[in-house]
This record gives C-alpha cells, structure tokens and sequence, in this order.
C-alpha cells in the first residue's frame, strides 16, 4: 500500500474535492438516467398512442413437424401476408 506524508490542510484539501467531483459525477449520472427514462417513456407513449389495425390475407405456406423425446412433436406452420400502405406493397 501507498503512503504519503501530507499535511492535514492538503488532506482536508484533497477530500473537500473529491467529495465535490464524487457528488457532482453522481449527479450527472442521476440525471442522465432520469433523463434517458423520461424520453424513452415519451416515445413509447407515442408509439402507442399512433396505433393502427389493419387487414390482410394470410396464406398457410406450409406445416413442418418435428419429433422431440418421448414422443413429443411439435408442428411449425409458416405464414405468408402481404398488405399495401398507399398503392406501395
């Protein structure tokens, strides 16, 4: 371990600013958090408020099995849809 020989003045010193660097950094990152929380609860309330339903057809393209252990299967169908937004696919 390190030691240095300093006055008390130096050390009261050393300790005021680090303590300020310290709180002031904690601070910052509070903020940045708080910040980065609120923004992204703002976008995910628009999001959310810009919903749209819609309708398409949707096409079973084909159903795939497979066979696990002691004789479970389980079968994957996969679909197709298309829709249009404006005369655009």
């Amino acid at each position: 371990m390190l030691s240095f020989k300093i006055s008390q003045e130096t050390h009261r010193k050393v300790r005021l600013v680090s303590t300020i660097v310290c709180t002031t950094l904690t601070i910052c990152f509070i903020l940045l958090l708080l910040l980065s929380g609120i923004a992204s609860h703002l976008r995910a309330k628009r999001i959310l408020a810009d919903h749209t339903v819609i309708e398409a057809p949707v096409h079973l393209d084909n159903v795939t099995e497979e066979r696990g252990r002691r004789g479970r299967t389980k079968e994957m169908m996969h679909f197709t849809y298309r829709f249009e937004v404006k005369g655009q696919p």
